[in-house]
């Protein structure tokens, strides 16, 4: 059992000195600026990390594992890591107008298809992906962790957060994990990076 938690939204405030280095490799680096969307297709790949979030041991459902947080491309321990540059940029016309911060949501979003694989021994294994967004910085350092979807018997998942971005940092850095948490054949998933009103 992992934890079951939905979106939420929490201002991002970028803080290096509590950054961590990054304890996955960088698949892809994406720049959007707002209200343009982003749409990417995830990798298509079998894996299975449910260690990532720990846990009980089998059959002792009172004993917990400790979460492993391991994210790179061998089988046990999938992720897809990307990296997004936010921009929202103050306008000369807002800053004569004494605007000093903007705030902008942004969801994340993750789908696929619906398709069990069927197992002759466990019966319908269901496809299963989990995200999670960091704040970061132009290295791809994990910061805190800012937004979350990991629910399961879904095909989606989807976190929504807000950034602040200054007169003079106009953009703002999120690391995204999408963890292939049971993925029993080679599915891959369709993202989406928007700026709900």
């Amino acid at each position: 059992m992992r934890r079951l938690t939905t979106a939420f939204g929490i201002a991002l405030s970028l803080s290096l000195a509590t950054m961590s280095p990054a304890s996955a490799a960088i698949d892809r680096i994406v720049e959007v600026t707002k209200p343009t969307a982003f749409t990417w297709e995830g990798e298509q790949q079998a894996g299975t990390n449910a260690n990532y979030f720990g846990g009980y041991v089998v059959g002792t459902p009172d004993t917990p594992l400790t979460p492993v947080d391991r994210c790179d491309k061998s089988f046990n321990s999938y992720c897809e890591v990307i990296l997004f540059k936010v921009t929202n940029p103050i306008t000369a016309e807002e800053q004569a107008a004494g605007v000093t911060k903007k705030t902008a949501k942004v969801r994340i979003s993750i789908d696929w298809a619906a398709t069990p694989v069927v197992n002759e021994n466990t019966g319908a294994e269901p496809t299963d992906f989990d995200l999670l967004a960091y704040a970061s910085n132009d290295l791809g350092e994990r910061g805190d962790e800012i937004g979350s979807s990991t629910q399961g018997d879904t095909i989606n998942e989807t976190a929504q957060f807000t950034l602040d971005t200054f007169v003079n940092q106009p953009s703002a850095w999120v690391l995204v994990r999408v963890v292939y948490f049971a993925v029993p054949n080679q599915n891959g998933y369709t993202g989406n990076l928007t700026f709900p009103n």
